[in-house]
């Protein structure tokens, strides 16, 4: 018996393989030949995987609901984040690796302390799924996009929905921001890339919500 649990310990344990090598390519180029170097069984489909800034910590979605915050040089888990209804499907960390933000298939985004895995706030944040999210640099303002065809910017301080954003004419699929956070890119299935840039016009933020309960009015009678 206790060979068998010696045995079911070291089947849990995550598995070495070689690191990444450089080797020489066809006609004496240069190439890479690229191989795991680990790797654990999560129990369930991983819908999603994010480096935490520092890139000592991972963050993965899962299709059971989860979040997972895994030490990248184990794998060992560090945090297991329930709170989401439906499977996630996007996350990242702020760029000073205090808050997680998670979107899911529920159609909220959670914002988690990754200190101690504490919900901060839970945010109604699309009309469908939460698709994409991504965070501006040396901010603690994240940008979130959905099913539902719009991107948001939030302030994860205040958990206030700054501004929406409206263009594209099918889901939001992904979501980048720019290294000085001044551009963000949106990527859609209307087959469109959208570069949405920042500017100096005042928002009001009693107008924003305004029409954010007009275009949830919108979305429920279409």
């Amino acid at each position: 018996a206790a060979a068998a649990a010696a045995a079911a310990d070291e089947d849990d344990r995550p598995r070495k393989k070689r690191r990444w090598k450089e080797r020489g390519g066809e006609g004496g180029g240069g190439g890479a030949s690229l191989a795991p170097e680990l790797s654990a069984d999560l129990g369930d489909d991983a819908m999603c995987a994010r480096f935490s800034p520092d890139g000592g910590k991972m963050l993965v979605g899962l299709l059971d609901a989860s979040v997972r915050v895994i030490h990248r040089d184990s794998l060992k888990v560090h945090l297991t984040l329930y709170g989401h209804k439906l499977p996630v499907l996007c996350v990242g960390a702020s760029s000073d690796g205090t808050i997680c933000a998670s979107g899911s298939a529920d159609k909220s985004v959670k914002l988690w302390g990754l200190d101690f895995g504490d919900m901060h706030r839970s945010l109604r944040a699309h009309t469908e799924p939460v698709t994409a999210l991504a965070w501006v640099p040396r901010t603690h303002y994240l940008f979130t996009a959905g099913k539902d065809r719009l991107i948001k910017l939030w302030d994860a301080d205040t958990y206030q929905l700054i501004h929406a954003l409206r263009g594209h004419h099918a889901e939001v699929w992904s979501l980048a921001v720019s290294r000085d956070g001044g551009l963000l890119a949106s990527a859609s299935r209307d087959r469109s890339l959208r570069l949405w840039s920042r500017s100096d016009e005042q928002v009001f933020l009693e107008e924003e919500r305004e029409a954010e309960v007009e275009a949830a009015l919108d979305a429920s009678l279409e």
